[in-house]
């Protein structure tokens, strides 16, 4: 791809703008392998929620695409230091109830000012459960995290995507969530425009492949 024919970005960063220049996309080098294919499942399940996976937008205009977020689960997930510290402090199931909602209340990070996390107690009393087992079902997810001995923060963290409620992107949280691109650098917006292709011409196989996302 010649200079001539990219695009001019609206705010020029030197450094990206130079690997997109000779290479057509940034690549880099904080995406892992498992950060693409989490960037990719999360592509193909929000273009398949529009029944438009495996499709290009007419013109390589690019891939659009708008994914949930899930932060009162990765604040339950990630942001939860309290688990244990509630199980410590009191033995009467109601108390640690309502211990954890106040804290989680007070600390949860970008769900605004009203975070209400008391529906999780009506599901697991619902159930006849306590909130050790609500605990002990958070461990069991955590212990599940994608690359989960890393010190990233908890909004660069995932779970093994077992399906779509598993999938969200990276982001930062500064009063407001954005979207990030350290570790979804736009490589798994790639990966589903090349699956298709092999040795056949672009999406020749998109129909073929989209059937099979309509789980996602």
């Amino acid at each position: 791809m010649s200079r001539a024919r990219l695009p001019r970005p609206a705010v020029i960063e030197p450094q990206l703008w130079i690997d997109e220049a000779i290479w057509g996309h940034r690549l880099y080098d904080e995406q892992t392998p498992w950060m693409t294919l989490l960037e990719m499942l999360g592509v193909l399940s929000a273009r398949a929620a529009v029944g438009a996976p495996f499709v290009e937008d007419p013109g390589f205009a690019g891939v659009r695409y708008a994914q949930t977020r899930r932060l009162a689960l990765r604040n339950v997930l990630f942001n939860n230091p309290y688990l244990e510290v509630v199980e410590r402090g009191s033995a009467d199931d109601g108390e640690r109830w309502r211990d954890w909602l106040a804290r989680m209340a007070k600390n949860a990070d970008g769900v605004g000012d009203t975070a209400d996390f008391s529906y999780l107690r009506e599901v697991f009393r619902g159930g006849g459960q306590s909130f050790k087992d609500f605990a002990d079902v958070v461990r069991l997810l955590r212990s599940t995290a994608i690359e989960g001995e890393s010190n990233k923060r908890w909004t660069s963290k995932f779970v093994f995507p077992y399906g779509p409620a598993c999938l969200f992107p990276d982001l930062r949280v500064d009063g407001r969530a954005t979207m990030d691109r350290r570790f979804f650098a736009r490589t798994g917006e790639l990966l589903p425009h090349a699956l298709p292709q092999r040795t056949r011409p672009r999406a020749s196989r998109g129909s073929r492949l989209r059937s099979s996302t309509r789980a996602l």
